[in-house]
């Protein structure tokens, strides 16, 4: 079959396709350009920090092991920096892609070719809907949101309700939403 396009938010595109008979939606990651410029100037700094602590360490300056301060202040500032790039990736290239096959609803987050999946069993998914932010937070905290698994597409499944579609504004979920329900078994 064609592949479909539709319009997403902020002028992204949800990308619409049956690989092998399979529905696949790609749905690309919501971009806040003013986050992300700061993250990656913050990156740089942050890689002057690592290098300066970690030449410090080799350089010979330190007489005899470490310092607790110095290697606990290095462990944090690694952990810190590696997860404004995760965030920073997913800002740039990152994608939510969700699949129906094998009688499952599968929704891969992923950065390139690296992600993860989360599978759903769809004789258990209920309630397929698109729905609005659980919170109208904006700046940074509404993109940590997003960026943690919020979406405005939402469906219930063992107990439990799930988010994808981080990317997407209402009325784009609800065209996503569309083109999913046919697909399911409970329709």
């Amino acid at each position: 079959m064609k592949a479909m396009v539709v319009p997403a938010a902020m002028s992204n595109q949800a990308r619409i396709s049956y690989p092998s008979g399979n529905l696949e939606v790609s749905l690309p990651s919501r971009k806040n350009w003013f986050i992300l410029i700061f993250l990656g100037m913050w990156m740089l700094g942050w890689a002057v920090g690592e290098l300066g602590v970690i030449g410090l360490l080799f350089s010979g300056i330190v007489q005899g092991p470490a310092p607790p301060i110095i290697l606990a202040w290095l462990v944090m500032w690694t952990i810190g920096g590696v997860l404004a790039l995760a965030f920073l990736l997913w800002g740039l290239i990152g994608r939510e892609v969700v699949t129906i096959r094998d009688n499952a609803l599968i929704i891969r987050r992923q950065i390139g070719r690296f992600g993860f999946d989360r599978r759903f069993e769809l004789a258990k998914v209920r309630n397929l809907r698109g729905a609005a932010w659980i919170t109208d937070a904006g700046g940074v905290i509404g993109s940590i949101g997003r960026f943690s698994g919020a979406g405005t597409i939402v469906f219930d499944c063992g107990g439990f309700t799930h988010r994808f579609g981080a990317g997407l504004g209402p009325e784009e979920a609800v065209r996503i939403v569309e083109v999913l329900v046919p697909h399911c078994v409970w329709r």
